[in-house]
């Protein structure tokens, strides 16, 4: 049986995994983030990927995965997925060495029920945005450069700064990875095709989060641990209790 400690009132919770699986919900009225140990340093290449839903009520583009370098003026995002402002379509983002931001925007609109998986793909000469491992929207060029991380890698926000917390994720997000290596388009869509959670180890990615009900909360602390499956930079949760934790 799978033991994940919920607290000594409340038990064990074990979940069905022959019915279904286990994700995790943002809330961003309570901060809800993960704050991953450490924020690669990747020179010119990068691949962002996640599977979202519900993503509802966000003021501002949301982050689901990835990094924002302080201060926030001029704006600084070395890689990173968001939802645009409309809480509508999805985003990926990257800030070459020379501060030029490129952001490539989805062409579909969202249903807010429904699941996607998004993928961002910066392979050393374009920007390419992945839904459902379809591409969308026109590739960007960019110069081959992406700008050094100076704060943390975060799932479900921007950071902790109180300037950035209206922009934290509000919904549903499940099976996050990263690649320091450029996945072709038949990649990309052999990742959706494996589902969530999908085994995607084959691929190689540098980080694998898969955000289910094999990460463990500690009743004391009131924090969740997810894990890394593919490395060691595992995350710590704030704002997040056990129930949010959701079939």
């Amino acid at each position: 049986d799978q033991s994940v400690l919920t607290g000594p009132s409340s038990g064990y919770l074990v979940p069905n995994n022959s019915l279904s699986d286990y994700v995790f919900n943002f809330q961003s009225n309570l901060d809800s983030l993960i704050q991953l140990a450490v924020a690669p340093t990747l020179t010119s290449v990068v691949t962002l990927s996640a599977w979202i839903r519900k993503f509802t009520g966000i003021p501002g583009s949301a982050a689901i995965l990835g990094i924002r370098n302080f201060p926030n003026s001029p704006f600084q995002a070395p890689y990173r997925l968001t939802c645009d402002t409309s809480a509508t379509k999805l985003q990926f983002s990257i800030t070459q060495t020379n501060g030029v931001v490129k952001t490539l925007t989805s062409t579909t609109t969202q249903d807010i029920n429904v699941w996607y998986h998004v993928m961002g793909v910066a392979d050393g000469t374009n920007v390419n945005l992945y839904v459902n491992g379809v591409p969308s929207g026109t590739a960007l060029a960019y110069d081959g450069t992406l700008l050094a991380p100076n704060a943390p890698l975060f799932i479900g926000s921007q950071g902790t700064i109180s300037t950035l917390r209206p922009f934290d994720f509000n919904g549903e997000i499940s099976n996050c990875a990263m690649w320091d290596t450029n996945l072709s388009p038949t990649q990309v869509e052999s990742v959706y095709n494996n589902g969530a959670p999908g085994d995607i180890s084959g691929l190689n990615p540098l980080s694998w989060w898969k955000l289910n009900a094999a990460d463990t909360f500690n009743s004391s602390t009131g924090n969740w641990t997810i894990k890394d499956y593919a490395g060691s930079n595992n995350g710590t949760s704030s704002g997040m209790i056990s129930s949010n934790l959701i079939v």
